[in-house]
């Protein structure tokens, strides 16, 4: 069994699970899960880190976690790249995006990394207080 910190359903049909070392698990129908990856075999080393949240646009799956992991994967390829985001190695616990391209990522320490294209580029926020950002919703 494997310790699990998040789900995501991008649609009716597939869903995804993110915990523990890596670990991903994907199903078609909610009831059989099979594992995506494992304590980096299919990923590289980035994604050994603990995953605690996700997130669906544009065809593309987002999921961060500790010491600032950030991986996307493009829906239905089945391939995890590692992205190209300029984040201090601080744990990333939660992102989100509205339906316009608005997103962000909130973490420890405060972080908030935001997004006005999709995910394409990630600008770091300031904040006035410091405390352990731990999961954000966007009101549509």
């Amino acid at each position: 069994s494997q310790n699990l910190f998040d789900l995501l359903f991008p649609n009716a049909h597939e869903g995804w699970a993110f915990g523990l070392d890596g670990v991903i698990l994907k199903t078609r129908n909610g009831e059989q899960w099979e594992i995506a990856h494992r304590n980096g075999a299919s990923l590289n080393s980035v994604t050994r880190h603990h995953l605690f949240g996700s997130a669906y646009f544009d065809g593309r799956l987002w999921a961060v976690g500790e010491r600032g992991a950030v991986i996307v994967s493009e829906m239905g390829k089945g391939a995890w790249q590692k992205a190209d985001i300029k984040s201090p190695p601080l744990s990333l616990n939660g992102i989100d995006f509205g339906p316009d391209g608005f997103g962000l990522m909130v973490g420890n320490r405060g972080l908030i990394l935001r997004t006005l294209d999709g995910g394409k580029s990630w600008h770091r926020l300031t904040l006035h207080s410091q405390g352990a950002g731990k999961g954000l919703s966007r009101s549509q």
